[in-house]
């Protein structure tokens, strides 16, 4: 029994690695499409785009552990079933506990590796991508200066500039700075370079003109210049972040009330992240007991696999709904928790059947 529980348990483990690789790598692809538009837009660096998409990792992979563990179980059942594993086992006298004994104990593992994931990885990490994600948003020249256009998105100044010759330089500039009304300026350049540090952007311009109006005589003072240097600070507000429910650990969402983020949100956001990652071990078991206990002829064993396909598309359906319902309905939050109970439930007294009848059959 103990070779058989190795053995099953190997094959649990890299059947679930594989496929939460293969499930992660494609859900990554997918999000960090989306993500080359920095790279298009922003004109971020390759370096910062892979740092960003490996923030997203823990991510993924929190939602994509249990469809994992679901996916290996029902591969490692159908391989014993078609081997004819599963029917050795069974008339060697072994009962259905042993024989679900490395389902469960994989289960279990898999949800220890999930709850770490969901407590403590997952929301450091994603706290990461979504401040590196909105750095460089906002920290890149890209985000400001479109070639051949007007940008007024800092207040008080209107930035022109012609072709981009560099990585933040431009040529043809034009800047209108009316931050100081009573002394506005109008400057012109052929070359300029502009870089963002922190909440500044150092602008360096060549080669150009300055032109000053004073509102009191209204005379306009021009002064060329082989070099140019001014500051520019950026309004607070622009750069001001949204929190997002993932990046808050449980245990401070369950703690405190004023996280800045809407209550009911983030209590539901708090019953999702508890709740899901038992479905590590709710899969694995619920393969179990249809297998063993769902009677199909052996060349029609692929049936099995469709009740187990179609039973957790059920119990996923439900958490996806009793969690919107608990965004309304606060109150009705037990409903994500009985989601998970009661098909652990159903399992534990069929198992507990099975033990009374084997210890009444030893008698």
């Amino acid at each position: 029994m103990k070779i058989y529980t190795n053995y099953l348990l190997k094959q649990l483990l890299k059947y679930c690695l594989v496929l939460c690789t293969v499930f992660t790598a494609i859900v990554w692809v997918v999000h960090t499409s989306q993500l080359m538009q920095l790279i298009v837009n922003k004109g971020i660096t390759i370096y910062d785009f892979f740092k960003l998409a490996m923030y997203l990792l823990p991510y993924l992979n929190f939602t994509i552990l249990p469809l994992g563990t679901l996916a290996a179980s029902t591969i490692a059942l159908s391989r014993l079933y078609a081997n004819n594993e599963l029917l050795v086992l069974q008339t060697s006298g072994i009962g259905k506990i042993r024989i679900a004994l490395p389902f469960m104990l994989f289960g279990i593992f898999m949800t220890i590796i999930a709850y770490c994931s969901s407590f403590y990885i997952m929301p450091k990490s994603y706290k990461k991508f979504k401040d590196l994600y909105f750095l460089l948003q906002n920290n890149y020249i890209s985000a400001f200066l479109i070639e051949n256009s007007f940008s007024s998105q800092i207040p008080g100044i209107t930035i022109y500039v012609g072709n981009k010759i560099g990585t933040n330089a431009f040529s043809n500039i034009m800047i209108y700075d009316a931050r100081e009304k009573q002394n506005a300026a109008t400057i012109t350049a052929r070359y300029g370079e502009f870089n963002i540090d922190g909440n500044v952007i150092n602008l360096s311009v060549k080669d150009g003109t300055s032109q000053h109006k004073n509102s009191t005589n209204n005379k306009i003072s021009m002064i060329s210049f082989d070099l140019y240097s001014m500051e520019i600070e950026l309004s607070k507000q622009k750069l001001h972040k949204s929190q997002e429910p993932s990046e808050f650990f449980v245990q401070d969402i369950i703690k405190s009330n004023d996280l800045g983020v809407d209550s009911s949100m983030l209590k539901a956001h708090a019953h999702q992240r508890i709740t899901w990652p038992l479905f590590c071990i709710v899969f694995p078991i619920l393969s179990c007991i249809i297998s063993l206990y769902r009677h199909c002829n052996r060349e029609h064993y692929w049936r099995r696999t469709v009740f187990i396909i179609i039973y957790s598309i059920i119990l996923v359906g439900c958490a996806i709904l009793f969690n919107n319902i608990t965004l309304t309905h606060p109150s009705l939050f037990w409903l994500v928790y009985l989601n998970v109970i009661a098909p652990i439930s159903i399992c534990a007294l069929l198992f507990i059947k099975e033990s009374f009848q084997a210890f009444n059959a030893s008698r």
